[in-house]
This record gives structure tokens, C-alpha cells and sequence, in this order.
């Protein structure tokens, strides 16, 4: 349980395989810095999936992908800026 006593659980897996697509959350009017996103993931570099392959990677539409409950796992890494314009008691993790 955190500061806003929502309760949620970290589940950490093992990821193995190069070229692993990741998912970033940010604000909607920042830019996604994918620099910035290949540090933190602890990887050399990291792309955009090309828009024709979104569907076939992810199993969504374009502007259809949600950070939370995604059909498949995929490493996960939210902006805390973000996180400000989250309603928390209306999240389950």
C-alpha cells in the first residue's frame, strides 16, 4: 500500500529476449524521450513500432494501448509526471 493507500502488487519477471518490445506511459503533452527510455530499460536503443505493425505486435488499434491490462506482457515504465493526472482510488493494480 502506498502514500494514497492504494493497494497494488509488483510482479517482476525475467525478460530474456533482445528486441523485446517495451511500453512507456507519459503525459499527454509531454514527448516521449527514447533516449532517455533505452537508459532507463537498460538497453542500447529503443523505436517506435512502425504504426502498419501496432496491431500485429500488440493486439490493439492505434491510439487503442493501454499501459494497464494489455493482452501480453511487455515491460512497463510510467513518467512520473503522468502519475499526476491519475485518479489512483480508481486504479487496481
Amino acid at each position: 500500500m502506498d502514500k494514497h493507500k492504494v493497494d497494488y502488487k509488483i510482479v517482476e519477471y525475467k525478460v530474456d529476449e533482445k528486441n523485446q518490445p517495451i511500453v512507456a506511459c507519459i503525459a499527454g503533452d509531454e514527448e516521449l524521450d527514447l533516449k532517455a527510455l533505452a537508459k532507463v530499460a537498460g538497453v542500447k536503443k529503443c523505436v517506435m513500432i512502425p504504426l502498419k505493425d501496432v496491431l500485429k505486435v500488440t493486439g490493439y488499434v492505434r491510439g487503442g494501448c493501454s499501459p494497464f491490462g494489455m493482452k501480453k506482457i511487455y515491460r512497463t515504465f510510467i513518467d512520473s509526471d503522468a502519475l499526476l493526472h491519475v485518479e489512483f482510488e480508481k486504479i487496481v493494480f
